[in-house]
């Protein structure tokens, strides 16, 4: 009976390691991080096997291991509009880096709130101005790292058209997306609860499209909380986790 407990524990232990990795991890990493623990490699290799006979776990390429559930990779697709602006980095600003994401994105998770259609480009600081100006003078709708009061004054959330420029933060995780540079989910979820233009979809709201994105996508908390504790929101992050693991109305 001891035995089974102590596997089961492990059992816990390991889906714990798992989860902050995102549902993807390597034995030898699982290994090091038990360390901690009072669990022999013996057990912790007894425990891994019997997950993959269960189903709880399956076993990926190049040695890894993976949670076995029915949650995916964020990976949406890139509209017309935001295709366009690809397009204008390659060909006129190379060298300068950038991210891009769609409002759209984001609106599946919501609950009480009209969709949102705008496009976010964030772009390096010291290159701001000049990406406005030349996407203005080519005629684009844009508006430059707007506040809360003029978000809500000025801009039309549901104009598919418009783009908000935003700082690039130094060491955001992002994914390219047909060669091109986008947020990584971790990085969405922490800039939609930092960003004064996310004001509408702060405080219950947050919880609720978080407790979504959570039901239905894989998240990397390790990943989540390295970029929340750069934009100084580790310990609100954490409290925000914890408050989406419940079902809410």
């Amino acid at each position: 009976m001891i035995y089974i407990c102590a596997i089961m524990k492990a059992t816990e232990l390991i889906l714990q390691f798992a989860e902050s990795e995102g549902g993807i991890f390597r034995k030898s990493e699982l290994m090091l991080w038990m360390r901690r623990t009072p669990f022999s490699p013996a057990y912790i290799a007894l425990a891994l096997s019997r997950m993959v006979k269960a189903g709880a776990l399956a076993k990926g390429e190049w040695g890894q291991y993976l949670v076995s559930d029915k949650k995916k990779e964020f990976i949406p697709n890139l509209d017309t509009l935001s295709r366009k602006i690809a397009a204008f980095f390659k060909e006129e600003l190379p060298f300068t880096r950038y991210c891009l994401y769609e409002g759209e994105w984001i609106n599946p998770f919501m609950h009480h709130i009209a969709g949102n259609r705008l496009h976010y480009l964030e772009v390096e600081r010291d290159a701001m101005d000049s990406v406005f100006d030349l996407l203005s003078a080519k005629g684009y709708v844009v508006f430059l790292h707007p506040d809360r009061d003029f978000m809500y004054r000025y801009v039309d959330i549901h104009n598919d058209a418009a783009i908000i420029i935003k700082p690039f933060i130094s060491e955001s995780p992002v994914i390219h997306i047909n060669d091109i540079p986008c947020p990584t989910l971790e990085k969405m979820i922490v800039d939609i609860s930092k960003d004064p233009d996310f004001d509408y979809l702060q405080g219950m709201e947050y919880i609720r499209v978080l407790h979504n994105i959570k039901e239905e996508y894989r998240i990397n908390k390790s990943r989540l909380l390295r970029y929340a504790a750069r934009r100084s929101v580790r310990e609100e992050m954490k409290k925000a986790l914890e408050e989406s693991e419940h079902d809410i109305d």
